[in-house]
């Protein structure tokens, strides 16, 4: 067997490691422990389990030790974590995951500012942005239409988050929140291809920022008056008639609006100092929120109180919850992505990613796999990274401006839309 990397000198350094995998049967290998030189990197030790394995064509593998990925050569990574005096080291081989590529570029007449962070309406083949135009369109997938199948207009200020639900009908929920301080409800048939608004959530006395919606009906909506407000569908509470009538005579569109429903929330939760810029269900009955006070904070929502919070150093521009659900991610102005643990007494980060040249925008985690996330910044990126490396595995540079917003449309495929007006489609590879 030959290995590119390792030398001909008899003396060279050498060490004992053994391979080991979560993978299926295919890729099981021995467990036996083998010689390798220390000088190997990624490629090399790739070769060598693709020898052991007897694969008619390679694959292309990536390599932990302790959960974390090695990218240097062995005796870089072993010094550096104090492992030179193992006997033998187990090194985890997982599937690399192969370059994204980016198929598809959707062109709006403004700012692509907001992505739907659940992505339910995929299973009908359909996308849904939000825009600076103050529209809600949806676009067809795997259709060389290049305009939108059609779009919700109502609020009066630019789109800056969505979120959404199925329903037992086959239809889907929609909440969409926007800088003209209100929320509205949207119920959507993507089958016959209509839609309308049943609900405008009234409240906030400033731009709404974020919003999330739980599997029992409850959203969740942060702003900058610095509130974070809880509505229950379920449940509703509704406006008064003079309230309603207040509503009804700050907008131009008076008819329309007396024709929907006002719902005032239910909680209001105060204690963040800046603006509220992102918030989400951890469960039913807890969220998480992150602000401009460099604050992650999480709120015990039957007894509307704080129960915890943990001190970054720059605001936070967005956040999300890993699979695992007590890991959270925020993305920060200085550039940086942060990991935090809800498990341990830590009030401080965890981890940190760097890698971003600019303020970082947005960052998901992948829907199902916990290691997996992207972020999108105003250096005009997309990067996917695994939590178990610092390094980006890849950057994206799509986009010609920045990147405001980024999610999962499902668990093969990602959205990025920006300041260049493009929603862009990229895809997985393993």
């Amino acid at each position: 067997m030959q290995i590119r990397e390792a030398t001909k000198d008899e003396d060279e350094e050498k060490i004992f490691v053994r391979f080991v995998t979560k993978l299926n049967e295919t890729y099981s290998i021995t467990d036996s422990a083998i010689s390798l030189p220390i000088k190997l990197r990624r490629l090399g030790l790739s070769q060598v389990v693709n020898h052991l394995l007897g694969l008619e064509k390679p694959v292309p593998f990536d390599f932990l030790i302790n959960n974390v990925f090695l990218r240097t050569t062995l005796k870089k990574f072993l010094q550096k974590h104090n492992l030179m005096a193992e006997n033998t080291i187990n090194i985890e081989y997982v599937l690399a995951l192969g370059e994204p590529d980016t198929s598809d570029s959707l062109q709006h007449d403004d700012w692509v500012s907001a992505l739907d962070n659940h992505q339910h309406i995929h299973n009908h083949d359909l996308i849904m942005t939000g825009s600076y135009d103050t529209l809600i369109r949806f676009w067809k997938t795997r259709s060389n239409f290049k305009k939108p199948q059609f779009a919700l207009q109502g609020h009066t200020g630019h789109i800056n988050a969505l979120t959404s639900a199925r329903k037992e009908d086959n239809t889907v929920l929609v909440v969409s929140a926007s800088q003209d301080q209100s929320l509205r409800i949207w119920n959507v048939n993507p089958s016959a291809v209509t839609a309308a608004c049943s609900s405008i959530l009234i409240g906030h006395t400033d731009s709404v920022t974020s919003c999330d919606l739980n599997s029992v009906g409850c959203i969740v909506s942060g702003s900058w008056d610095m509130n974070i407000k809880i509505w229950d569908l379920q449940s509703p509470e509704y406006l008064d008639e003079n309230e309603t009538a207040a509503v009804a005579t700050s907008t131009t569109k008076k008819r329309k609006v007396s024709k929907i429903s006002m719902l005032k929330p239910h909680h209001t939760l105060s204690g963040h100092k800046q603006v509220v810029s992102a918030v989400a269900w951890i469960s039913n009955e807890e969220i998480v929120s992150g602000s401009w006070d460099f604050n992650l904070c999480f709120w015990d929502i039957p007894s509307s109180m704080n129960t915890e919070t943990k001190h970054g150093n720059k605001p936070i521009t967005s956040l999300s919850r890993s699979a695992e659900t007590d890991i959270v991610i925020t993305s920060h102005t200085d550039q940086i992505i942060r990991l935090w643990d809800k498990r341990t007494n830590n009030l401080e980060t965890s981890l940190s990613f760097t890698s971003h040249k600019s303020w970082v925008s947005d960052v998901k985690f992948h829907p199902t796999n916990p290691h997996f996330f992207i972020s999108s910044s105003y250096d005009n990126t997309v990067k996917i990274w695994d939590k178990r490396s610092t390094t980006p595995l890849y950057t994206l540079k799509e986009h010609n401006d920045k990147v405001l917003t980024t999610t999962w449309f499902n668990d093969k495929a990602f959205l990025s839309g920006g300041t260049d007006n493009q929603l862009q489609f990229h895809n997985l590879k393993q």
